[in-house]
């Protein structure tokens, strides 16, 4: 693919990539698709899926695009669903004997190799243990029900970690501390559960990666983010991949309001 460099051979890096799924099938097909362009054919893939009534129509998509597939036992809500996808992430790299846990929310979609290009020089510091898009600021984003990520100093809906630098029990563990009786609601947040390990496991050994956070103006663009992106710009690409359906780019509170919870994260 024009534009692939070849880094992470030379770097002898292996990313493992998990992606989040929770009954939006065409992202779910689009993000696989697109992660095999930026990333390799042989990239391995796991589909991390909130078991739900389109979980047997998401899992024989998965399996035709020759990916990995787990769903849960039964229905969970959707930050111990989150939580779920980071537990499998930093198992899957394990299994596949992996550099680097890749885990992506199935609504953020890789584009082009200038987005695996940011990982690699990141991740050639050795110092570095994870990363993620930073902030965004109003400006950035195109529509108002998703004002509220500007809340956060960095977003978590592409996070890569080293492996060995955080198990997944220790992830599990930390996560349903947060989610305990008498806890603050917020606390268990996915992007607040993060930021909280960046600075108490990690502190200067994180890196906010600008080319996931916003785009270049005159250059490429690496990535689609539902609070920076319209329906059209998915539906654009996905025609160009051969993927159908709708794009369905409302909060997760709107789609879905009575599984909008924190609750104990599944194991």
């Amino acid at each position: 693919m024009e534009g692939n460099s070849g880094t992470f051979q030379e770097l002898e890096v292996k990313v493992a990539i998990t992606i989040g799924s929770a009954r939006l099938l065409p992202f779910v097909q689009l993000n696989i698709r697109r992660c095999r362009l930026v990333f390799g054919e042989d990239v391995p893939i796991l589909v991390s899926d909130d078991k739900g009534q389109f979980t047997p129509e998401i899992q024989r998509m998965v399996e035709a695009e020759d990916c990995g597939f787990w769903t849960s036992e039964s229905r969970m809500t959707h930050h111990s669903g989150d939580a779920q996808t980071f537990v499998n992430a930093i198992r899957f790299a394990e299994q596949v004997d992996a550099d680097v846990a890749l885990r992506i929310s199935q609504r953020y979609i890789p584009l082009h190799p200038g987005f695996r290009e940011a990982l690699e020089r990141t991740m050639a510091d050795p110092n570095v243990m994870l990363c993620s898009p930073g902030r965004l600021f109003p400006q950035q984003i195109v529509r108002r029900q998703c004002m509220f990520y500007c809340k956060f100093p960095m977003l978590v809906d592409a996070v890569a970690i080293r492996r060995g630098a955080l198990s997944a029990d220790e992830y599990l563990n930390i996560y349903r501390e947060r989610t305990a009786k008498g806890r603050q609601h917020n606390e268990a947040l996915t992007e607040v559960t993060w930021l909280w390990i960046c600075q108490n496991k990690f502190p200067g050994r994180f890196r906010a990666i600008p080319e996931w956070t916003n785009h270049v103006p005159g250059r490429p663009r690496l990535f689609l983010r539902k609070a920076q992106s319209h329906h059209q710009e998915f539906q654009r690409i996905a025609q160009a991949d051969g993927v159908r359906g709708h794009f369905d780019i409302r909060e997760w509170a709107e789609i879905d309001r009575d599984k909008y919870r924190c609750t104990a994260v599944e194991v």
